[in-house]
C-alpha cells in the first residue's frame, strides 16, 4: 500500500482573464486610452492582448515605443513570446539614420507585424518620409506614457504626425487614418500639479487616462501595496584619507596627468602648426584652448570619472568594494584596449597607448577573498544593508514564502562593487542567489572609459531577468532600468539603496514590490529630511488615482446599450424573443454584441440562465434532465464484491436436462485416436481454433476435437468406455477416484483396439486367474501384478507404461527398463537401505528400473526446456508392482485433463454465443478472442482477458467519447468527462454484466493437474476456487474443475508428495463432502467490469469500432443511443460553420501540423482558450481536447497492444501508455513544435554600410493560443524560459537516452493548458477528417510523438517513473510495505519524506522556489530512496505485470 501526504503542494491555479484587464482591454478597442494601473497589475499584459487582437483582424502593422534599450530588449522577447508574428526589433545598434533607402523600411514593415523601438528611431523615420504614421501603423502602444510631455520623442510623434492627420480629417479620431493610441503607466504626472500633468499627457497622447471602474475590487487583489519601512544608518565622513588602497594609488596617478601628453591634445598642436593664420586654425586654437582648460579628452575624463566613482563606492561601500572595483577596471581596460571590437574600437591607437600608460603606473593591491577581510570592510550602509536582508529574508521564511527582491542603487559602478561583494559572502550566499542589472547602450557611437564596465557582466539583462523569473535567482542588484517597465514578477520586497530622486522613480520602484506580502525599504543618512518629501509623494498618488478614475473626465460616453425601433420575435412555449435592431453600427461586433446582450436577458427573464447567468440544461432540454442528474451524482469508485450464480459448469448443467451422450472424436498427434462420450454437445472449432499441448521432448502437438453433432444410443459402448476410462485413469488419479463409481461426466474408448491392448487383455486375464486361485500377493488387484512374478510370466517384457513401489502404493512410477546386474557397491548400500524393513530382502536379479512420473502440468500452456530433475532408481521386483496399463493409456492419462479443461471452456464460450450474443454478430468473434476475453487471471489459465481489458477499456472510452461529443453539442467538456465516467465506471458496468447475467461464463475457477481427478454425475455442485461463497469456509478449496475438496484431500493429510498427492489409503468416500445444493457468491466488481472492457477489447480486435460499439450497445451503459462512429462524427462536423477572418497564427499552424483544415472553424476552436474575448465566433478547446484525448489514447494503446514481438502485458502497456500521454510530455511537444517565420532588418556598419541580416522568428505552437488572459501569458513566458534552458537537453534525451527524463520534463513544469493545445487540435484533425485516427497518426508523426512510441517499444527504453517504481516495489507480494511520501515546507527549504512502514528511509531537502520544487525534490527523493533499498537490483520483470496501480502512488 502507498499513501502520500502533501497538504503543502499549492493547487493548480484556474487560468482565468482578470475583470480589469479585460474591462480595460475592451475600452482600448473602443477608443484611445492611457492605462493607469499600478506596477505589476498586468498592463504589459493588457497591450499584448490589444496587439493581439489588432493583427489577428486587421493589416497595418502595430508599433511598440519604450523609452530605453533595456525596455524594448525585454518588450520584444515578451512580445515574441506571446503572438506568433514576426516581431521587430528596431534599436540603435542598427543605426537606423543610416538607412536612408525607404525601400529598406518598405521590407521592414512588409516582413514584420509588430515593430518594437525607442521613440526616437519612429521619429526619425517618419521625419524622412520612409513611414506613414496613417496608412502603416494600425496602433502605437506607448510605454512609460507619462513621457509624452515636452521635448521627448513621444510628444514630438504625436505633435508632428498625429495630431496634423486629425485637424486635416476634421478632428474625428475614428477615421481610418489614424492608428489606435495606447498609453501605458503606473504614474501619469510630472511636477506637483495632478490635474494639469493630466491634461497635458491626455492631450499629447488624443487618449483619456483610464484605470479600472467596474473590477476595483478584483483589481485590488492583484495590486498589492507594500509595507513601508525605514532603514537608517549612519553616514560615512567622506574627508580625509581615503581608506582604499587602489583608490588611493589611482588618485595619485590621476592627480600627476598631464593634458599636454594626451594625444587629442599632441594632435591638435600638431595640426595647428601645420596650418596658416585664418579662421580655420583660429577654430582649432579655440577648441584646444577649451580642451586644456576643461580637460576633457576621452582618456582624462574618463580617468577622472573613474577616480570619482572609486572614491564614492569607497566611502559609500566600503574599502574592499573599491579596491575591487579599481582592480577590475584595470584588469578589464588593459584587456580590451588590445582588441579590435567592443566598446574602445572607436578609439585611436595614439589614445589607446597613452592610456594603457597611464594605468599602468597605478599600483594594484588584489583585495582578499576571505569573508574576514571583505567584512572588515564594509561602511555603515552596507552593514545595515546586510542585516536588512537577514531580516527581510528571515520575515519571509517565517511565513514559507521563498524570497525575492530587488536593490535599487543609483551608480552603475555601485551595482558592479555591490553585487560583487554580497555575493562573495557565505553568510548570505546560501540564502541568495544575487544577479546585477545594469541598462543596455545600442550605438555605434565613440563609447565613454567607464563603459568598459558592462563587459563585467557575465550574463545579459535578458538572462538575468529570466533567471529571477524561474527562480534560480532571488535578488536582483540594480539600476534604475529596473524601475520602469521592465516585467519582473514575484518580487517581495524592495530596498532603496538610495532613496527615489523624484515621485516617478519611487512610485515605479515601489510597484515592483508586488506580491501579496511585500515590503518596501528605504535607506536614509540619519542626517536625511526626507520623510516629508515621501509624504506629499503619497498625497500626489493619491490625486493622481481620484483623477483617472473620475469618470467626469471621459470625452467620450460608451456606446448605447438600447437597441432602437428593435423587433422582437415571441416563442410562447418558452417565452423566448429574438432581437434585431434597425440602427446602423460601426462594426459587426457591436450589432452583435448589443443583440447578445438583450437576447441574453431575456433567457434570464424566462427562467432559461440561473443567477450566475449560466445556462439550466435540464431546463432548457427537458428530455436530458435524467442526464443532468445522473452525471451530477457522485462516481462511486471503490470496488466493491456482488452476489452472483457461480460459474456455470457445462458437464453437469446439461446432464440435469438430458441423459442422451453426444459423441466426438479425439485425435493427438502421435496417438490413437479416441471415441469421445459426453453429455452436453461439443462446440464446433475450426482448424485455427484447436487446442495444441506443449509436451516436454516433443514441443508442440496438436490435437483435433471433432463434435459429429450425433447422439450416442449404443449401451455396449457406452459401457466399454465406462470401463475403459476408469481403468485408463485410475494409475495416475486413483487415489482421488470412488473404484466403485462408473458414472463419469465424459467417457473414452480407443477408436481401434491395437496389438499393445491385446496383450494387456492377456495379462490381465492371468492376473483374474491367479486371483481365483487364491495366488494373489500383498496389494494385487485385477488391475496391478507384483512385479517379480509378472516379470518371471512373461519373460520380463520391456512394454511397461507404469509400477510402484509397494510402500508408496499411491505414487506410480514411469518403467525404465530391467537390469541383469552388477551393480555399484554405492547402489547396493542404497538398495539395502531402502529395503532394509524386509526382513526376507535378498540382493537378485533382474532389478527394476523407474523413475518419477512426469509432473502432471496443464499442458495448455507453452513449457520450458529443463530436463527431468528425477533420476532413476532401481527397485525389488519382490516389492514391486505392475500396472496392466499401456504406455499410450498413460499418455491419455495425462494429457486428456488439460484437453478436458479446454473443452470446458469451450462449452463455456458456445453457451454465451448461443445465448447472450446470439442475436448479434458478435456471436462471430472467433473462439480464441471470447475465450481470452472471458478467462480471469485467478484461473491461472496461460492467457486471461488483462490486455484484452486494457485495449477494451480504451476503445469503450474512446467509443462513449464520441458518442456523448456527438449526442450533447452544448455540453461543456467538465459534463462529457463526467458522463463519461459514470458510463464506463466499474460499478455501471458490473450493475450492466449481472443484468445479462455475464457471471456464469466469467472463467474463474483454477485448473489443478496435481489434485485432477475425473468427474462424476454424483458429484456435490459447488463453486470455483478462489471466489468465496455464502456461508463457506473459506480454507476449503477445488479441483481444477470446480469440486471442491475437503479438508483431508490437501494439507490436511498425513503426508504429500512431490506432487502434492495423499499418502494415506483414505477412501475415496472418506475423503469427499457431503452433496450440496448450488450456491452464489461474492464475485468482485472489477473483474464483472474487466470482463465487460475484455469483450469489447475482443469485438474491436475482430470488427474494429462498429463490432465494438455493438458490443458496448448490448451492456447499454446507459447512453441513450448508440451510432456507429461514422454517423455520429458526420452530426458533429455538420454543426461546425464556416468563419471568415481566420487568425493569422491559422496558416501557422497548419504547417507545423502538416495538415490544412477543410473546416477553418475546428482549427480556430482548437487554438482558443476560454478567456478569449475576440471577435472570432467559436466555442472555447475544451471540448475538442476531450475528443482528442480519447484518440491520443486510442492510437497509443493499439500501438502498444499490438507492438510487433512483445505481447505486453498490461502493467508493460500502463507505463509506457503514460510515458506517452503525460501532460508534461505533451507540454513538451507543444513548445518544442515551431516553424521559422521569415523576416530580415537592415544594419549598417562604417566598413561594410547596410546590411540585411536574418532577423527569422521561431514560432512555437503554444504560441499561437488565442486567449485573452495575463495569466497565460505568465505562464507561457515563464514555459519558454524554462524550455530555453532545458528544451534541447530534453529532445536528446528523448531521441538517444535509455532512460526516460521523467526528472527533465518535469522541471520544464508546463501549465496543464499547453499540453491540452496538443489533445484539442489532435480532437479538431479527428473531426475535420471525418474520424480518420490515421490523419491524427499522422500528425503525430510530424510531432514526433510516434517515432518517440517507436522508440520507446524497439529500444526497451525504461520509462518507469520513480515514485511509480518505488511504489511498486513496495506492494509485491514478498515486501507489502506501507509506503509514504510525505512533503514538508520549512524556512525557505522544502523537503520530501519517504516511510516504509512508518520508518523514515530517505529525505530529501531543497531550496523553495515555488511549485516546480515539490515535483523536482519528490522525484530526488524518490530516486535516492530507490538507490537506498536497492530496489533495481531487486525488481522483476513480472512486478509492473502484476502490480495493482490502484495502490501506487501517482508520479505527478
Amino acid at each position: 500500500m502507498a499513501s502520500e501526504t502533501s497538504g503543502d503542494v499549492p493547487p493548480a491555479p484556474e487560468i482565468e482573464p482578470r475583470g480589469y484587464q479585460l474591462e480595460l482591454l475592451a475600452e482600448s478597442i473602443r477608443r484611445n486610452i492611457i492605462i493607469a494601473l499600478d506596477t505589476g497589475s498586468g498592463k504589459t499584459h493588457v497591450a499584448i492582448l490589444r496587439m493581439k487582437h489588432e493583427v489577428e483582424r486587421g493589416t497595418k502593422i502595430c508599433w511598440f515605443l519604450a523609452p530605453t534599450v533595456t525596455l524594448i530588449d525585454q518588450q520584444r522577447d515578451v512580445i515574441k513570446a506571446a503572438i506568433p508574428v514576426s516581431v521587430g526589433l528596431i534599436s540603435g545598434a542598427s543605426e537606423p539614420d543610416q538607412w536612408k533607402n525607404a525601400s529598406l523600411w518598405k521590407r521592414v514593415l512588409a516582413e514584420h507585424r509588430i515593430i518594437v523601438s525607442t521613440p526616437q528611431i519612429l521619429l526619425d523615420a517618419l521625419q524622412h518620409g520612409y513611414i506613414d504614421l496613417g496608412k502603416d501603423i494600425g496602433l502605437l502602444v506607448f510605454d512609460e506614457a507619462h513621457h509624452a510631455i515636452a521635448k521627448h520623442p513621444y510628444n514630438e510623434i504625436m505633435q508632428l504626425f498625429y495630431h496634423p492627420i486629425r485637424v486635416q480629417q476634421g478632428g474625428n479620431k475614428n477615421v481610418s487614418e489614424l492608428p489606435a493610441i495606447l498609453g501605458l503607466t503606473a504614474s501619469p504626472i510630472y511636477g506637483g500639479d495632478v490635474e494639469k500633468a493630466f491634461q497635458k499627457i491626455e492631450n499629447n497622447l488624443d487618449s483619456t487616462i483610464r484605470s479600472s471602474r467596474l473590477n476595483r475590487k478584483e483589481l485590488a487583489k492583484h495590486v498589492h501595496r507594500p509595507s513601508f519601512k525605514y532603514v537608517v544608518y549612519s553616514a560615512a565622513d567622506a574627508v580625509g584619507t581615503v581608506p582604499s588602497k587602489n583608490t588611493a594609488a589611482l588618485l595619485h596617478v590621476v592627480d600627476n596627468m598631464d593634458i599636454e601628453d594626451d594625444p587629442y591634445v599632441v594632435a591638435m598642436r600638431t595640426q595647428l602648426a601645420k596650418m596658416p593664420p585664418g579662421s580655420p586654425r583660429n577654430r582649432v586654437d579655440q577648441r584646444l584652448s577649451k580642451t586644456l582648460v576643461k580637460k576633457d579628452t576621452f582618456t582624462h575624463k574618463g580617468l577622472r570619472d573613474f577616480a570619482r566613482a572609486a572614491t564614492e563606492i569607497c566611502f559609500e561601500l566600503g574599502p574592499w568594494a573599491a579596491d575591487w572595483y579599481v582592480a577590475k577596471v584595470l584588469e578589464q581596460a588593459k584587456t580590451i584596449a588590445n582588441q579590435h571590437a567592443g566598446v574602445m574600437a572607436s578609439w585611436q591607437p595614439p589614445e589607446k597607448k597613452y592610456l594603457l600608460s597611464i594605468i599602468s603606473q597605478v599600483n594594484v593591491a588584489h583585495p582578499s577573498g576571505e569573508p574576514q577581510a571583505i567584512m572588515a570592510g564594509l561602511s555603515p550602509k552596507v552593514e545595515a544593508l546586510l542585516e536588512c536582508l537577514k531580516d527581510e529574508e528571515r520575515s519571509f521564511r517565517t511565513q514559507e514564502e521563498a524570497y525575492s527582491g530587488i536593490i535599487f542603487v543609483t551608480r552603475r559602478d555601485s551595482v558592479l562593487a555591490l553585487g560583487e561583494l554580497l555575493s562573495r559572502l557565505p553568510a548570505l550566499t546560501q540564502h541568495f542567489q544575487i544577479g546585477r542589472l545594469l541598462g543596455n547602450s545600442s550605438t555605434f557611437k565613440r563609447h565613454s572609459f567607464l563603459d568598459i564596465t558592462r563587459a563585467l557582466l557575465k550574463e545579459t539583462s535578458t538572462q538575468t531577468l529570466q533567471d529571477f523569473r524561474i527562480g534560480d535567482k532571488n535578488l536582483l542588484v540594480s539600476t534604475a532600468v529596473a524601475e520602469e517597465g521592465l516585467d519582473i514578477q514575484a518580487c517581495g520586497s524592495v530596498i532603496r539603496f538610495d532613496p527615489p530622486p523624484n515621485m516617478v522613480a519611487w512610485v515605479q520602484s515601489r510597484g515592483r514590490a508586488r506580491r501579496q506580502r511585500s515590503s518596501f525599504v528605504l535607506m536614509l543618512d540619519e542626517n536625511a529630511m526626507a520623510q516629508s518629501k515621501f509624504v506629499k509623494w503619497e498625497q500626489m498618488e493619491k490625486d493622481m488615482m481620484n483623477q483617472y478614475n473620475d469618470t467626469s473626465r471621459d470625452d467620450q460616453e460608451p456606446e448605447s446599450h438600447e437597441p432602437e425601433d428593435g423587433i422582437q420575435f415571441p416563442i410562447e412555449s418558452t417565452g423566448l424573443r429574438t432581437f434585431s435592431v434597425d440602427c446602423v453600427y460601426s462594426t459587426k461586433t457591436s450589432a452583435r454584441n448589443h443583440v447578445a446582450f438583450f437576447a441574453y436577458v431575456a433567457l434570464y427573464d424566462a427562467g432559461l440562465l440561473n443567477d450566475n447567468l449560466l445556462p439550466l440544461t435540464s431546463v432548457a432540454r427537458p428530455d436530458e434532465d435524467g442526464e443532468v442528474e445522473v452525471l451530477l451524482k457522485e462516481i462511486e469508485q471503490r470496488a466493491g464484491t456482488a452476489n452472483v450464480p457461480i460459474q456455470m459448469d457445462p458437464w453437469r448443467d446439461y446432464q440435469q436436462v438430458a441423459e442422451k451422450w453426444w459423441y466426438s472424436q479425439v485425435t493427438i498427434e502421435g496417438l490413437p485416436a479416441l471415441h469421445m462420450y459426453t453429455r452436453c454437445e461439443l462446440p464446433f472449432l475450426s482448424e485455427d481454433e484447436q487446442p495444441v499441448l506443449y509436451i516436454r521432448d516433443r514441443g508442440a502437438v496438436t490435437v483435433s476435437i471433432c463434435s459429429a453433432s450425433v447422439e450416442v444410443d449404443d449401451e455396449g459402448a457406452i459401457a466399454a468406455a465406462q470401463q475403459y476410462t476408469r481403468r485408463m485413469f485410475a494409475p495416475l488419479y486413483e487415489q482421488r477416484m470412488d473404484a466403485a463409481k462408473l458414472d463419469f461426466c465424459y467417457l473414452f474408448l480407443p477408436i481401434e483396439e491395437g496389438e499393445e491392448e491385446l496383450v494387456w487383455r492377456e495379462r490381465r486375464q492371468w492376473m483374474q486367474e491367479r486371483i481365483q486361485r487364491s495366488e494373489s500377493t500383498r496389494m494385487e488387484t485385477p488391475e496391478r501384478s507384483n512385479a517379480d512374478a509378472f516379470g518371471k510370466r512373461f519373460a520380463y517384457p520391456l512394454n511397461i507404461a507404469s509400477v510402484r513401489y509397494i510402500e508408496r502404493i499411491n505414487k506410480p512410477l514411469r518403467f525404465i527398463g530391467w537390469h541383469d546386474g552388477p551393480i555399484s557397491s554405492e547402489e547396493a548400500e542404497e538398495l539395502q537401505a531402502r529395503y532394509d524393513g524386509f526382513a526376507d530382502f535378498e540382493l537378485s536379479f533382474p532389478l527394476l528400473i523407474a523413475q518419477a512420473m512426469p509432473r502432471r502440468v496443464n499442458f495448455l500452456a507453452p513449457r520450458d526446456k529443463k530436463p527431468d530433475r528425477e533420476l532413476p532408481i532401481l527397485f525389488h521386483p519382490m516389492y514391486s508392482l505392475v500396472d496392466f496399463v499401456s504406455a499410450d493409456d498413460v499418455q491419455f492419462a495425462s494429457l486428456l485433463p488439460s484437453l478436458l479443461r479446454f473443452t470446458t471452456i469451450a462449452c463455456i464460450v458456445r453457451s454465451m454465443r448461443q445465448s447472450l450474443l446470439s442475436s448479434s454478430s458478435l456471436r462471430d468473434i472467433p473462439f480464441s478472442l471470447l475465450r481470452t476475453a472471458l478467462t480471469a487471471p485467478v484461473s491461472q489459465e496461460p492467457t486471461n482477458y488483462q490486455r484484452l481489458e486494457t485495449l477494451g477499456d480504451t476503445v469503450l472510452k474512446y467509443i462513449v467519447s464520441v458518442q456523448l461529443f456527438s449526442q450533447y453539442p452544448l455540453w461543456h467538456e467538465g459534463y462529457l468527462s463526467k458522463r463519461k465516467d459514470h458510463a464506463v465506471n466499474n460499478n455501471c458496468l458490473a450493475k450492466e454484466a449481472i443484468r445479462l447475467g455475464l457471471e456464469k461464463w466469467i472463467i474463474r475457477d483454477q485448473f489443478a493437474p496435481r489434485k485432477w481427478r475425473p468427474l462424476y454425475s454424483s458429484d456435490p455442485f459447488v463453486p470455483a476456487k478462489g471466489s468465496r461463497t455464502k456461508k463457506e469456509n473459506p480454507q476449503q478449496s477445488t479441483n481444477g474443475e470446480g469440486e471442491q475438496i475437503a479438508e483431508g484431500d490437501e494439507q490436511g493429510m498425513q503426508g504429500v508428495d512431490a506432487d502434492g498427492d495423499a499418502l494415506n489409503n483414505k477412501s475415496p468416500t472418506q475423503q469427499r463432502p457431503k452433496k450440496r445444493a448450488p450456491r452464489t457468491q461474492e464475485l468482485s466488481t472489477k473483474m464483472l467490469a474487466d470482463v465487460v472492457e475484455s469483450l469489447i477489447g475482443a469485438a474491436f480486435e475482430h470488427g474494429g469500432f462498429d463490432l465494438a460499439i455493438e458490443c458496448a450497445k448490448l451492456f447499454d451503459m446507459g447512453l441513450p443511443s448508440w451510432e456507429k462512429i461514422p454517423a455520429r462524427v458526420e452530426v458533429a462536423f455538420s454543426r461546425v460553420e464556416p468563419i471568415e477572418d481566420l487568425p493569422p497564427q491559422s496558416t501557422l499552424v497548419e504547417q507545423m501540423l502538416g495538415y490544412t483544415f477543410s473546416r477553418k472553424a475546428l482549427l480556430v476552436e482548437a487554438l482558443t482558450h476560454a478567456s478569449y474575448t475576440g471577435n472570432i465566433q467559436t466555442s472555447s478547446y475544451e471540448r475538442l481536447e476531450f475528443l482528442g484525448d480519447s484518440a491520443l489514447d486510442m492510437i497509443v494503446t493499439d500501438y502498444l497492444y499490438h507492438a510487433p514481438g512483445k505481447n505486453y502485458a498490461p502493467g508493460q502497456m500502463h507505463i509506457r501508455k503514460e510515458a506517452l500521454v503525460n501532460s508534461h510530455l505533451l507540454g513538451f511537444i507543444c513548445v518544442n513544435t515551431s516553424m521559422m517565420l521569415e523576416a530580415t532588418m537592415p544594419s549598417w556598419d562604417a566598413e561594410a554600410g547596410i546590411r540585411i541580416n536574418n532577423d527569422s522568428q521561431r514560432i512555437h505552437l503554444f504560441q499561437c493560443l488565442l486567449h485573452s488572459s495575463s495569466r497565460v501569458l505568465e505562464d507561457q513566458n515563464l514555459t519558454l524560459a524554462r524550455y530555453e534552458k532545458s528544451g534541447a537537453q530534453i529532445q536528446a534525451a528523448l531521441e538517444t537516452d535509455t532512460i526516460y527524463p521523467w526528472a527533465a520534463l518535469t522541471s520544464l513544469q508546463a501549465p496543464k493548458f499547453i499540453g491540452d493545445m496538443v489533445e484539442s487540435l489532435l480532437g479538431a484533425v479527428y473531426l475535420d477528417s471525418h474520424g480518420n485516427l490515421d490523419a491524427v497518426r499522422n500528425v503525430l508523426r510530424t510531432l514526433g510523438i510516434i517515432s518517440l512510441m517507436e522508440r520507446i517499444v524497439a529500444d526497451e527504453v525504461d520509462v518507469l517513473h520513480p515514485v511509480s517504481r518505488l511504489g511498486i516495489w513496495a506492494i509485491r507480494p514478498d515486501n507489502n510495505l506501507k509506503l509514504e511520501i510525505k512533503m514538508e515546507k520549512a524556512d525557505d527549504n522544502i523537503s520530501c519524506i519517504i516511510s516504509i512502514d512508518g520508518v523514515e528511509e530517505f529525505r530529501d531537502t531543497q531550496k523553495f522556489r515555488g511549485k516546480t520544487s515539490y515535483n523536482e525534490v519528490r522525484f530526488t527523493a524518490a530516486e535516492g530512496a530507490i538507490k537506498k533499498l536497492k530496489v533495481i537490483e531487486t525488481e522483476q520483470p513480472a512486478d509492473v505485470d502484476e502490480a495493482d496501480w490502484g495502490d501506487v502512488p501517482d508520479y505527478d
